[in-house]
């Protein structure tokens, strides 16, 4: 096997894994895709993307997810017919080395359960559970959901980053620096849009969606922690549903950790459903 390792994917690289991932999907159906840019990533100089050929034709595909700088998720598939010969191996030896030359400490490995052979790769490392999350897609037949607060919904400028930094702080426990950084990189993605809402003026909380690799995925969903609870959430989700729905026919999914009840509690009633739970295993370097 031969291998490419790129900070970013050619067409026809982007066109090569889309078809690896259907024909692993068909083998097991896994819900998640891979994002195909590594434009979100904390060292956008780092390579994100290792791709395994037998002769001219991809036969494995490892991808790294950074959305800080201490710690990467890794994703992989390996066509069924080419497994258990090395393959990821070798591709994660490589990935390893360049995640250590940023000096990253540790990395989560996706895996979903219903895909076997990666549960059999996991047994190979010393890992353990971090956390489980859900996959859930929005249900375009559904009832629309309905703000509960009149509130303003406007686009997420740059002039808008210091506090919608600050509420990404307090909403997630991230230290403000890296709150900071973490919303700069959307502002610099083509395909994110940001979306913040007012009320009474003061901006109460934001969402953004990433359009890249085909679907509208939502993302960095919080409202002010002392606001919390009066309906705010609620009203967001609406408003950017009802814009997302007018302007894409793309799918429209987010993430949820499985165990935060209010905010799988908020999405179900919106009218998403969830459609596939991937546990992620940590491992250090």
């Amino acid at each position: 096997m031969k291998w490419i390792q790129t900070h970013a994917l050619t067409a026809r690289q982007q066109e090569q894994i889309r078809s690896l991932q259907e024909t692993c999907r068909r083998a097991e159906p896994f819900g998640h895709s891979v994002f195909l840019s590594g434009e979100l990533n904390h060292f956008g100089e780092m390579d994100c993307f290792f791709l395994g050929y037998e002769g001219q034709a991809l036969a494995a595909v490892l991808t790294l997810f950074q959305p800080d700088a201490r710690e990467a998720e890794v994703t992989a598939f390996v066509r069924p017919d080419l497994r258990r010969q090395g393959r990821f191996t070798a591709l994660f030896a490589a990935a390893r080395a360049e995640l250590e030359r940023f000096g990253v400490s540790s990395v989560l490995f996706f895996h979903e359960p219903v895909c076997a052979s990666g549960g059999e790769v996991l047994k190979r490392f010393p890992v353990e559970r971090h956390h489980t999350e859900y996959l859930m897609e929005y249900d375009r037949t559904a009832a629309p959901a309905v703000p509960v607060l009149p509130l303003e919904l406007e686009p997420a400028t740059r002039e808008l980053l210091p506090r919608l930094a600050e509420l990404s702080a307090a909403a997630f426990g991230d230290a403000a620096a890296d709150s900071r950084e973490k919303v700069e990189r959307f502002f610099t993605a083509p395909a994110v849009s940001g979306y913040a809402a007012r009320l009474d003026g003061r901006v109460a909380g934001h969402l953004f969606c990433n359009t890249e690799g085909g679907e509208a995925y939502l993302c960095d969903f919080c409202v002010e922690p002392a606001l919390q609870g009066r309906g705010i959430g609620r009203s967001i989700l609406a408003l950017v549903l009802a814009r997302v729905r007018r302007e894409t026919e793309l799918p429209i999914r987010l993430e949820v950790d499985a165990v935060n009840d209010r905010a799988l509690g908020l999405y179900t009633a919106c009218g998403f459903r969830e459609t596939a739970r991937c546990d992620y295993w940590r491992m250090a370097l």
